[in-house]
């Protein structure tokens, strides 16, 4: 019963939703906004699911003394007291805005700056002409970045048009085809799921 439970709850909620959304009569009931109200309160359950996970995980590495477990510490204070206040205090108040932009704010611009770096790696590594894929992305990197420089201009005016070309065709056609490829996984996903197969997120071998 423990995994049965979950399968079938998440087939009816699956059903469920794919009935709001393709049924007009179904929706005729306002049945549709009900649905909308439990996606958010779905939303709200897994983020109280991984604010407890995040406890636990940190309240164990502080209980044996782990290395670097005084972060522990500095990310469960902040955490629960950022949390403490929005109890009192709306979202939009002065006092947490202020926290969340004076905080999250560099801390997202020091993750972005470390990034770079990790990029620019990946990037040597990549535009290394190996075979003729490559090379093609190397040409094709080259062109973009000459044509958003002004260096590139001064060499040629017509970079603007190359790169818009780029940008136009190769680079959507090819993000169009990983959207394909995404949505027929995400579709796939989503029908395991709604018959009962896919049981992976339960920590169960597949069906």
């Amino acid at each position: 019963m423990r995994k049965e439970l979950p399968i079938w709850l998440g087939t009816m909620a699956g059903a469920f939703v794919v009935a709001t959304r393709w049924f007009t009569l179904v929706n005729a009931t306002g049945v549709d906004r009900m649905a909308d109200r439990l996606i958010v309160a779905s939303y709200a359950a897994a983020a109280a699911v991984g604010f407890i996970g995040l406890t636990r995980v940190h309240l164990r590495a502080i209980d044996a003394r782990r290395p670097l477990w005084g972060y522990s510490i500095v990310l469960l204070v902040a955490m629960y007291g950022y949390a403490g206040l929005l109890f009192f205090l709306p979202a939009s108040a002065p006092l947490p805005s202020w926290i969340f932009l004076n905080v999250m704010g560099p801390v997202f611009s020091t993750m972005y700056g470390l990034i770079a770096f990790f990029i620019t790696s990946a990037a040597y590594r990549a535009f290394r002409v190996r075979n003729l894929e490559s090379g093609i992305l190397l040409a094709a990197a080259a062109i973009a970045l000459l044509g958003n420089s002004a260096v590139g201009g001064r060499i040629w005016h017509g970079w603007d048009g190359l790169v818009a070309w780029i940008m136009a065709v190769p680079v959507t056609g090819g993000f169009r085809a990983i959207q394909v490829g995404a949505a027929l996984g995400a579709l796939g996903t989503a029908v395991r799921v709604l018959l009962g197969l896919e049981r992976s997120h339960m920590g169960s071998p597949q069906g």
